[in-house]
């Protein structure tokens, strides 16, 4: 239970990059959602009933987040991998 409370603030148990402030508050969300899916449902959805559609909903925001991390590191990955182009190299033409 406490991995996942962490998982909102820290973002380097599980996930492969740093949280953005706003991935921050969806993992929060989504930790309390997967850790008290009846309340969430009453809240959200005004029946109890349907809890696993929260259940559902929050695994999914889990993975959009997980997937946009993954995005991100590929793409710092690669940025430092490409040479920095400067401007004092003259071009030969």
């Amino acid at each position: 239970m406490l991995k996942k409370a962490a998982c909102s603030t820290n973002g380097q148990l599980m996930l492969p990059t740093r949280n953005r402030w706003y991935e921050s508050i969806f993992l929060a969300g989504v930790t309390f959602a997967l850790l008290r899916p009846y309340y969430v449902a009453r809240v959200l959805l005004g029946a109890e009933s349907k809890y696993l559609f929260i259940a559902i909903a929050a695994v999914v925001v889990y993975g959009l987040i997980f997937l946009l991390q993954r995005l991100r590191a590929k793409r710092a990955k690669r940025a430092k991998r490409e040479p920095v182009s400067t401007a004092s190299t003259p071009k030969t033409g």
